[in-house]
């Protein structure tokens, strides 16, 4: 799992420069994490999942190959993760407030994407909106606007 991680870093970092916190492909697993969260709450479904690479897709542009190696290393990441700080502090320090309103949309999106809002997945995007130190108006107009451009199946 280090070597894989340590390899899409070491990939990324090619292009990229500055701090590996203020690395793109760090703040962009850190993103995709809090993402997975919110997906496996209640077992990812395919919706889901689609939602997640589609999310992942919007907010970064990546090609699909390298979507898929975010979600994969993404997943091992927040599993080995003992609390959200790791992720939070990344994008506290680096996301401006409409990045951070458009993760907790994307957010928002990933819960939405199966018809069914489990309310462990409303309390866990609270909470990252919370650490994220996003208002509680912006809060609830996310969850608005992902609700509102939701595609019909």
């Amino acid at each position: 799992m280090l070597k894989a991680i340590q390899q899409f870093f070491s990939q990324s970092l090619q292009a990229d420069t500055g701090s590996s916190d203020n690395n793109p492909s760090r703040l962009h697993l850190a993103a995709a994490a809090l993402l997975i969260e919110v997906a496996e709450i209640d077992s990812c479904s395919v919706a889901e999942e689609q939602q997640l690479a589609s999310r992942l897709q919007q907010l970064f542009a990546l090609p699909p190959a390298r979507i898929n190696e975010l979600i994969q290393l993404a997943r091992q990441e927040a599993a080995a993760a003992t609390d959200w700080y790791q992720f939070t502090r990344l994008i506290n320090d680096h996301y401006s407030r409409d990045e951070k309103y458009q993760l907790i949309v994307a957010l928002w999106h990933v819960a939405l994407a199966d018809d069914s809002l489990n309310h462990y997945e409303e309390y866990t995007i609270r909470r990252i909106a919370d650490l994220l130190h996003v208002d509680h108006s912006d809060f609830i107009r996310a969850k608005l606007t992902a609700r509102d451009t939701k595609k019909p199946a």
